[in-house]
Formats: C-alpha cells, structure tokens, sequence
C-alpha cells in the first residue's frame, strides 16, 4: 500500500514537473515568435535583385537579430518607416548564406511590406516595399 501511494505521488510530481516545463517552453516561444527564421530561395528573387539592388553594406551579419536590426535602418532610411518587431518576419538561405527580412500586414490593413535581403557579409543585396 505505502509503495503504491509513494508511486502515485512521484507521478504526480513529475507530472506537474513535466507540464511547469511544457508551459515555460510554450510562453517562451509566443513571445519570440517574431524571431523565427524561416527558409527561402534567393533564386525566387532575382527579379527584385536586379530591379531594387543598391550597394550599401550593413557589416557581417551574424544573426536574425542583427538582420532585423539593418533592415529596420535600412527602411528607416530609405521610406522612413519605422517597423515594430511584431510585424517582421526573417528567413535564411543557406546555401547563398542571405537573410531576407520582410515585414507582414493585417488583411485589412491599407499599405505595403517592406524586404530587404542581405548577404551575411553585409552587402544589401535588395530593399523594396511592395503594395
């Protein structure tokens, strides 16, 4: 009888262990998830890389927070726009190591996103806005 009530408890223990540890990672995730980085294809943009190249360099690029970071100035600079992180999106092309940095809207929501992709070196491959 005492080794079942002991068993009982010790599941419950890491019951509620497990599910403290569930919460914890699930809160953590909704409050970063503007920092997910998805994947792309640089291929798929070689029309807006032609049309909308500059030749600016932002410095190495070591991370999504440091891509996020340039492309805000980046738009900034160019449309004067400042953008809160809720509505930024990154993604990453692994294979030509660059970062395309876009911006997300509301369905209702009258206006454009904004791009910008970067080469981890820095080089600003392309900024535009897109209605």
């Amino acid at each position: 009888m005492k080794k079942n009530i002991i068993i009982l408890i010790s599941s419950i223990i890491v019951f509620i262990w497990c599910m403290l540890i569930l919460i914890f990672l699930w809160h953590s995730a909704k409050k970063n998830n503007t920092q997910i980085v998805g994947e792309f294809s640089l291929t798929d943009y070689q029309w807006e890389i032609q049309t909308f190249s500059t030749e600016q360099n932002v410095g190495y690029v070591k991370d999504k927070t440091y891509a996020i970071n340039s492309a805000k100035q980046l738009w900034l600079e160019k449309y004067n726009v400042n953008i809160s992180n809720k509505k930024i999106r990154v993604s990453f092309d692994s294979i030509e190591s660059c970062w395309h940095v876009y911006t997300i809207q509301s369905p209702n929501v009258v206006g454009g996103v904004f791009h910008a992709i970067i080469h981890e070196n820095g080089d600003v491959l392309a900024v535009w806005p897109e209605d």
